[in-house]
């Protein structure tokens, strides 16, 4: 049996992330099984017209990205950091722990806009400056989900940055965390 969990690439070059409920099926077509995924677990969409974009009250609008979209019931985030919003905004923590708290809370904007809550992120992908710090970082993280993590993948991006703050007082970012999320009951 094939695992088949984690990223597929299409004929097109499109790839596709997908967070399955089953561990392991075997098939050899990639359009059978995207079409399986879209009928029976509503991760994968065909039509594009079925995804829309989420964005929190809080964040303007950004040219270049979304900050969530949804295509079908599954709603895919992009990183987010500890950025406090607003006219006056910016990372003002020091430490990991303490922006991960801040972090979470934009997340958590995204998912409520969205209708959603922590219980139904399935995968989340979290981009440490320090993997050293995953512990701390965790302490935090694990206060936000109920009863099962998500899937999790984590990353060293950069080089450990310098942590002092600039002029205005702004840290560097020390992590950040992207998300799936499945709309529907829990499936926990």
């Amino acid at each position: 049996m094939e695992d088949l969990g984690g990223l597929l690439a299409s004929s097109s070059g499109v790839s596709v992330h997908l967070v399955l409920s089953v561990s392991t099926v075997v098939h050899t077509d990639c359009l059978d099984l995207l079409r399986l995924l879209h009928e029976q677990h509503r991760v994968a969409v065909r039509d594009l017209t079925q995804r829309h974009a989420v964005r929190p009250k809080n964040m303007p609008p950004s040219p270049t990205a979304s900050p969530c979209v949804f295509a079908g019931d599954t709603l895919y985030c992009s990183a987010k950091s500890g950025f406090i919003p607003g006219p006056n905004g910016g990372v003002f923590a020091a430490a990991t722990s303490d922006q991960v708290r801040q972090t979470m809370r934009n997340l958590l904007d995204n998912l409520e806009e969205a209708g959603m809550k922590f219980d139904q992120v399935v995968s989340t992908t979290i981009y440490l400056d320090d993997v050293s710090e995953s512990a701390a970082f965790g302490n935090v993280y694990r206060k936000y989900f109920d009863k099962v993590l998500p899937a999790q993948t984590t990353v060293q991006q950069i080089k450990p940055a310098e942590r002092k703050p600039d002029e205005e007082g702004h840290y560097p970012d020390l992590e950040q965390v992207s998300l799936i999320a499945v709309r529907g009951p829990a499936n926990h």
